[in-house]
């Protein structure tokens, strides 16, 4: 979510929720808040029960600055003092009056990248929820970076953000830390994700990596197998709705002869019905020196096949490289 700049009328928010709070301190998604606007209730939509100031909760951290610019009291905080309402969801009413800039922020957004304000969730190993609604916010392409079991972690945001309140859906591609090791998103609640940022354009922000490896599942068609894979390269770019992939393999193929050895996407294409995207291939098909023109097709796999469409050969040395471009 962007900064708020300055505003000294204030900036209306509705329903904001923030699950589990406990006894401890809460920073709202923007830093400061209005404290005469400020409702909190049990449930949206100006349902559930109204809390009570200086009963259920305090507010704390006055910005003397903004509280004379303004004329109203300015308030940076609110504790939850009624144990009663600490667990479950509650939901955060009334006007922002603006974001505080701090050096971090500054080096970020000078390097790239949009820090997120509130925290990020486990929702599986490729996609996290939001307490907000991202869906003006995050577009597909766009790059994400976290802090996880102190390891720096980078995406791309694969597919539209979709939102069901209070939460939105991100959904990530396979990823990678700063060394090009594959992660995913682990649960949370284990280890919390620190450090969250989001970037509309990740190959120019700082850090975030030219290509991603990835781990395909190889095969062949025609019960074909390929084993036994060694000298592997697998790596792909997203730029906006365009995917590049780059494979090399060399492995052992068994089974019964097939015409195509298989490998999976890191990322399926939008129409995998009506798609057969072709690029130029390198083959060998047994031998350090025979080396065959194929083609490598996207069809519901990647396919390497020989120029000639004729079957592989059976046992070692069979060699795939190529690289190609698809839709997803």
């Amino acid at each position: 979510m962007k900064k708020l700049n300055y505003n000294a009328s204030g900036v209306i928010f509705t329903d904001e929720p923030h699950l589990n709070i406990g006894s401890g301190v809460l920073i709202l998604a923007h830093d400061t808040f209005f404290g005469t606007d400020l409702a909190v209730r049990t449930a949206a939509a100006g349902a559930g029960t109204l809390l009570t100031l200086n009963v259920d909760y305090t507010i704390g951290g006055q910005d003397t600055r903004l509280t004379t610019l303004t004329g109203k009291t300015v308030y940076a905080n609110i504790s939850i003092i009624n144990g009663a309402y600490q667990t479950g969801t509650l939901y955060f009413s009334g006007k922002y009056v603006g974001d505080y800039a701090d050096a971090g922020d500054i080096n970020n957004l000078l390097s790239g990248w949009i820090p997120f304000t509130m925290p990020l969730s486990y929702s599986s190993g490729t996609a996290f929820t939001y307490p907000a609604d991202l869906t003006s916010t995050l577009q597909k392409g766009y790059g994400v970076k976290f802090t996880q079991n102190g390891i720096i972690k980078f995406f791309y945001d694969i597919t539209a953000p979709s939102y069901a309140a209070p939460d939105s859906t991100v959904t990530v591609s396979p990823g990678n830390d700063s060394s090009g090791n594959i992660v995913t998103i682990e649960d949370t609640a284990t280890y919390p994700i620190t450090n969250a940022y989001w970037t509309p354009n990740p190959q120019a922000a700082f850090g975030f990596p030219i290509f991603f490896n990835y781990a395909p599942t190889w095969g062949g068609n025609g019960g074909m197998t390929y084993t036994s894979i060694t000298g592997l390269i697998a790596k792909f770019k997203i730029i906006g709705d365009m995917i590049k992939v780059f494979l090399r393999a060399e492995g052992i193929t068994g089974g019964a002869a097939g015409t195509g050895i298989t490998a999976t996407y890191p990322i399926a294409p939008n129409d995998t019905t009506n798609i057969n995207y072709a690029s130029g291939a390198g083959l060998t098909d047994g031998g350090g020196s025979t080396y065959i023109a194929g083609v490598m097709l996207v069809t519901t796999t990647f396919i390497f096949k020989r120029y000639d469409g004729a079957l592989w050969g059976l046992g070692t040395e069979r060699r795939v490289t190529g690289d190609t471009e698809y839709l997803y």
